[in-house]
């Protein structure tokens, strides 16, 4: 009977882990979702503040309607975009963290199973791997639910340094996010501090012209300069073992 009752509170357990983790997932969706959402609608801004702004800037009676534009409104989008996404990637990576967890939990549950079936998997693995242009994982992939500790997986020193290297993905994809808007945010400063300084018709002050020049670019380099380092502590990830141990 005790038995019975204890087996029941194991299977509620595993039950409710396991709504927990498709949750999770649903949530990582949705983070995605809201990304491109925000994607789309910044560049569909930028767009049309562009095919606004160069009519503007290059006649003399509207040019500094076109500074303005292209000195601050784009700019700005830009890094409101970023800061967006990275909002987002946040909340994604602490989702991502948690199943983890959720991951180790219920892998513990059946390692005995797998290491009784699955005595040649590593092998297996590695075979598997190199078909797939993969770099080795050094984790154990024949337990249960490890699909987010898979993309964490890094590179060993077995590995050709040639093939993909699985934590390079979610990298790369917010590397080229946040690297297009950083050019676009740069291009549309440049080409205001040109018509500024050198081109347009402007009746601002030359001092004044070099002024927010030099205050704008600082603003902005500075503001960048944080994104990079938000981004990195987010796309940073590492491999986690079931065999580590705390020292």
């Amino acid at each position: 009977m005790k038995n019975d009752k204890e087996e029941q509170t194991l299977k509620n357990y595993i039950n409710i882990t396991l709504e927990e983790y498709k949750t999770l997932r649903n949530e990582i969706r949705q983070c995605s979702a809201n990304t491109l959402t925000v994607l789309y609608i910044g560049f569909g801004a930028i767009g049309v503040l562009c095919a606004v702004g160069f009519p503007l800037i290059n006649s003399e009676k509207t040019v500094d309607s076109g500074l303005i534009i292209f000195g601050l409104f784009v700019p700005i989008i830009a890094l409101g975009i970023s800061f967006l996404i990275l909002a987002e990637a946040t909340r994604l990576k602490r989702i991502g963290d948690y199943i983890c967890f959720i991951e180790f939990k219920l892998s513990s549950f059946f390692k005995e199973i797998t290491e009784k079936k699955l005595k040649n998997w590593t092998s297996f693995q590695k075979i598997i791997e190199n078909r797939l242009l993969f770099t080795h994982a050094s984790i154990n992939l024949s337990e249960p639910l490890i699909w987010e500790r898979w993309l964490r997986c890094s590179s060993t020193d077995e590995c050709p340094k040639n093939k993909f290297n699985l934590s390079s993905r979610s990298s790369w994809a917010y590397i080229l996010r946040i690297g297009l808007l950083g050019i676009i945010s740069f291009l549309s400063f440049v080409i205001a501090a040109y018509y500024m300084n050198c081109l347009s018709g402007s009746k601002v002050p030359l001092d004044w012209k070099i002024n927010i020049t030099i205050f704008l670019s600082t603003s902005y380099a500075l503001t960048w300069v944080i994104i990079y380092y938000m981004g990195q502590k987010i796309t940073k990830t590492s491999s986690i073992n079931m065999n580590e141990k705390d020292n």
